[in-house]
């Protein structure tokens, strides 16, 4: 069968064949679903197309037919499913190249069907060779692998230039083997027959590489996408036992000050109790802790009217006096207007037992011959503030830093946790207060080295000065 002699009928059926053929693997390469409406318009436009081939055809060359056909295929196709036309043109190339491959297929089982059984009329081998070009075509769809197109089309990372170069250039030179092939006989073309062959199988192992690799890489995608997702897990599961652990550290905090506040009172109260029933408790308290109350000459303090704060302050009192540290204490205005405005009974009660206790811990750690704290309350300078006096070291620019960040501090073996700056900073947030850290001055015989200064000032800033 000489493909160059044949009639008119026979070669606008070709190219008609070819057309829809080229058309079906492109849309099922690229996953396209065609609605009814335009598989009818796509078809009235093949027909059309493969007539004007036709004239072009016999009006010069297959070449110059073949280029106009993909041209005039890829014009329409980008048209009518909104695509852009330099995509278009490639993959309608790709795809009238694995269609030559079916083609080819096709031609040769005719060919040898046709040295069995003699087909004369040319038209009954072009219907043949379409019949079975669709069988093979059906079987094409129905491989699991390509259900749903060529998926690595779709993903960035596996289909790059290169492969669409690969797959490109491999088309091409089937279409150009086709088309030698196609104006000489199948006997007299060995070559060109070997090199459509050999090209055939290099375009058909690039795509077969290519949907392994895809695969291949959407399994490690899955895995790393896993993977994020169970390191985001982790991390929150941390972040939330973090979180948990800072307000547990925070509640054990508070109340470890109250504790001593209580111990401290019922201490008190046993020892100003006169009745027989306690009095052996008395005398065992007495013997335990009688060092420590052999020299009390205890100031008495001015209360603020709220008996929770006044127990803290005595109890920090007390604390200094174990210390040997001066305690003194200036209240100014209305107390019960500053926790009913400003801030709560209990958060005032953590301010001042957290900043007394490192107030102690810092003057534990000086060499200061002056110990002494004073505690100022109330309104000063024009709102209700907080002044805490000490004649301690001074914060390092380390601690300072990180104050209100994370939980720090230097004196662990004391007792130090670092939540108490934590939890000043959080009261602050809440109430809209500022925090003041002045420095005074190097240690000195009669005088203090720095202040702590708690604002309500609604500006809630930090400053250190």
């Amino acid at each position: 069968m000489n493909l160059d002699n044949i009639n008119t009928k026979i070669y606008i059926l070709k190219t008609f064949i070819a057309s829809i053929f080229t058309l079906l693997i492109y849309f099922k390469i690229l996953n396209i679903k065609v609605k009814k409406v335009e598989q009818i318009i796509m078809i009235g436009y093949v027909a059309i197309i493969s007539i004007i081939c036709f004239f072009i055809k016999y009006g010069s060359n297959s070449y110059i037919g073949t280029i106009f056909l993909i041209f005039l295929l890829s014009l329409i196709t980008a048209n009518t499913f909104k695509k852009k036309i330099g995509s278009t043109v490639v993959f309608l190339i790709i795809s009238y190249g694995i269609n030559y491959i079916f083609f080819f297929i096709s031609m040769v089982t005719v060919y040898i069907l046709n040295k069995v059984i003699l087909i004369r009329s040319d038209l009954i081998n072009m219907i043949i060779m379409g019949e079975i070009e669709l069988i093979i075509f059906l079987f094409f769809t129905k491989i699991k692998r390509l259900k749903n197109g060529f998926s690595f089309i779709s993903n960035k990372f596996i289909y790059t230039e290169l492969f669409d170069l690969m797959i490109l250039n491999g088309s091409l030179i089937i279409i150009f083997c086709s088309l030698v092939f196609s104006i000489n006989n199948v006997i007299a073309s060995g070559n060109i027959f070997i090199c459509f062959i050999i090209f055939s199988f290099i375009i058909i192992e690039i795509i077969s590489k290519s949907i392994q690799l895809y695969y291949k890489q959407k399994l490690l995608i899955q895995e790393v996408n896993k993977s994020k997702i169970d390191l985001k897990n982790k991390q929150e599961e941390i972040q939330k036992l973090e979180s948990e652990n800072l307000n547990s550290n925070k509640k054990i905090h508070s109340l470890v000050h109250k504790q001593k506040a209580l111990e401290y009172k019922v201490d008190k109260l046993l020892k100003n109790e006169q009745n027989d029933a306690n009095n052996e408790i008395k005398k065992d308290l007495e013997k335990i802790s009688n060092d420590l109350f052999q020299n009390n000459n205890t100031v008495e303090l001015n209360k603020t009217g709220i008996r929770e704060i006044d127990d803290i302050l005595e109890y920090m009192q007390y604390e200094c006096q174990k210390n040997n540290i001066e305690f003194n204490l200036l209240i100014n205005g209305n107390i019960f207007q500053m926790v009913n405005n400003f801030i709560s009974k209990k958060e005032l009660e953590i301010l001042l037992a957290d900043h007394i206790k490192d107030a102690i811990i810092a003057i534990n750690h000086s060499n200061n011959i002056n110990r002494s704290i004073l505690v100022k309350i109330g309104y000063f300078e024009d709102c209700y503030s907080i002044y805490i006096y000490d004649s301690g070291i001074e914060f390092s620019e380390d601690i300072i830093e990180k104050l209100g960040k994370v939980p720090v501090t230097t004196y662990k073996e004391e007792g130090g946790s670092g939540i108490g700056f934590m939890n000043t900073f959080e009261i602050l947030n809440k109430t809209k207060g500022s925090l003041i850290i002045k420095k005074i001055g190097q240690p000195c015989a009669d005088n203090y080295t720095k202040i702590i200064i708690i604002k309500f000032d609604g500006k809630n800033e930090f400053k250190y000065i």
